[in-house]
């Protein structure tokens, strides 16, 4: 999927975490989707971007 549709469907429905198997699956984009929330993959936590929002 592309990274925007993914961080566009986590910001509409409100999603506090996006899950993932490795940090592999998230590729370049991780720092793109932790504007949107949480990254989680075993072993590795990636807090949200704090103060970002949309509505700015």
């Amino acid at each position: 999927m592309p990274t925007t549709l993914i961080a566009h469907t986590a910001h509409a429905v409100g999603a506090v975490v996006i899950l993932a198997p490795s940090m592999a699956h998230f590729g370049s984009a991780s720092k793109a989707l932790t504007l949107a929330c949480t990254l989680i993959a075993p072993r590795t936590v990636v807090p949200r971007t704090p103060g970002w929002s949309p509505y700015r």
